[in-house]
């Protein structure tokens, strides 16, 4: 069966007096104009009549069925108009040229998705133009909203479905668009306009499918408005009458349960409750959220050095504008924890294209602070920082220079193993200088027990030897020479 063949017939026409059909042709302005009103008229009878009225004659109609009938009303439409809604229902096309109106099957087996929509919506359209309050005018508005959601139109999807919201209110497929309309509402975060179409989908004086899914998002749509109250009595009402059983579902809860915990201002539960997710096992569907939620967490404790750098991940992972007001909000903490240089690096990730006024201002704070000029020169970033942590070291400054390596160090799984061989040498040098000889030995037993060659394990001792050893720790520079921390 062709594609057109679905649509051919969607709403069951009224009809008018008499059987038949009429066609009244008119050349203006160089086109041909044209009118037609057939009540199941045989298709080819209405071919050979308009090309009569044409003065050409018409070739193909074996591409149409000899049966195929036809009911339309149009009124003074461009003639290619006519042509293509009255034959592209049956699968056909025509096209007039000199002195000939040529009919040929259209070929939707090997039509393109795009193709095949565009039919779809321009026979959904002339239905609805023609019976706008027939019954089945709501599958057809439904079925508009899933093509241009398909398309990537979600803007478009969500006007079809709030047309049907709003002109079929007593339809049985209400509530299906209410709950669509609140998904594709919350995709674009229009959280406040989610709230109302849920709320009205919940007032429903009628049995649906939708009372656990429709106040989950409820919940999630509430508490990313920061109303705590209300999302968790929403998460209450939905585990008390369907408890999560399922590791994903029960993520998916407590990750609405974080966020509203954060809005409630109870960071440490909702730190607690990010843990347990944790605990459940990593799920690619929620690994951005759950990064999300991580940095602002993180951000409440007050530890601006380690919020950096969780907004930092969460920016990396992130896409569009929310990558962009990630590596904002790490560049501003990087800046209060006194990083100049990292808030120098990771306000040009956030600003791409030169005109986020935040990020230029802070880029601008951080320069002042360092007495460098160059704003936007492009460089290496790990570069940058090793070199001034050795004109640090050099000027007896440690304890600055572990200002500029430790973000490196907290990031070190970004790092290659040679790159952090290089890191690790300048920051415990820093920390020995800084601090004590026994505060860099500790940092280095961190880190030997996540580094994967032997080599790199070795070159550990071998710079744990040589600290000890300029501290006059003898003994404990053999027991390192040796391989033991």
């Amino acid at each position: 069966m062709k594609f057109a063949a679905l649509f051919l017939v969607l709403f069951a026409a009224p009809a008018f007096a008499g059987d038949g059909y009429d066609i009244r042709v008119e050349r203006r302005d160089g086109r041909w104009w044209c009118s037609l009103e057939a009540h199941r008229a045989n298709l080819r009878d209405v071919l050979r009549s308009l090309a009569l009225k044409l003065g050409v004659h018409v070739e193909g109609l074996d591409s149409v069925a000899a049966e195929q009938e036809i009911t339309a009303q149009l009124d003074d439409r461009e003639l290619h108009e006519v042509l293509a809604r009255v034959l592209g229902a049956v699968g056909c096309g025509a096209e007039l040229r000199t002195n000939v109106l040529r009919v040929d099957a259209l070929d939707h087996e090997h039509a393109t998705a795009d193709e095949l929509r565009d039919l779809a919506v321009a026979t959904y359209l002339t239905a609805q133009r023609r019976w706008p309050d027939h019954p089945g005018a709501v599958e057809a508005k439904l079925a508009q909203a899933a093509i241009e959601e398909a398309r990537g139109n979600v803007p478009a999807a969500i006007a079809h479905l709030e047309a049907t919201i709003q002109r079929h209110r007593n339809s049985e497929k209400l509530p299906d668009a209410l709950m669509r309309s609140a998904e594709l509402l919350a995709s674009q975060h229009e959280w406040a306009s989610v709230v109302t179409r849920l709320t009205d989908l919940l007032r429903l004086d009628r049995r649906h499918g939708y009372e656990i899914p429709a106040r989950l998002l409820l919940a999630r749509a509430h508490a990313m408005l920061g109303d705590h109250e209300h999302a968790f009595f929403m998460l209450d009402v939905v585990d008390t009458y369907q408890p999560a059983s399922e590791p994903s579902e029960i993520q998916r809860r407590q990750l609405i349960r974080a966020r509203a915990e954060l809005a409630a201002g109870e960071t440490t539960a909702a730190i607690a409750t990010l843990d347990y997710v944790e605990r459940l096992g990593a799920r690619d569907e929620f690994a951005l959220e759950l990064l999300e939620l991580r940095a602002r967490a993180i951000e409440r404790t007050g530890a601006p050095a380690e919020a950096s750098q969780a907004w930092l991940r969460y920016g990396r992972a992130a896409k569009g504008a929310e990558r962009a007001i990630a590596f904002t909000q790490a560049a501003r903490l990087a800046l209060e924890s006194g990083d100049e240089l990292g808030a120098m690096f990771i306000s040009r990730l956030a600003d791409a294209d030169r005109t986020d006024e935040t990020a230029l201002e802070i880029r601008q704070r951080a320069a002042q602070e360092l007495g460098i000029d160059e704003l936007l020169r492009p460089t290496d970033e790990r570069g940058e920082r090793l070199d001034r942590a050795r004109r640090l070291l050099a000027g007896g400054a440690a304890r600055d220079a572990l200002g500029v390596l430790k973000p490196m160090f907290d990031a070190r799984k970004d790092l290659e193993e040679t790159e952090l061989l290089e890191v690790l040498e300048l920051y415990a040098r820093a920390l020995a200088e800084a601090k004590s000889v026994d505060s860099a030995i500790d940092a280095l037993r961190t880190v030997v027990p996540e580094l994967h060659s032997a080599d790199a394990r070795r070159a550990i001792y071998v710079l744990a030897g040589d600290l000890y050893e300029a501290h006059d720790r003898l003994d404990a520079a053999v027991e390192a020479y040796q391989g033991r921390l």
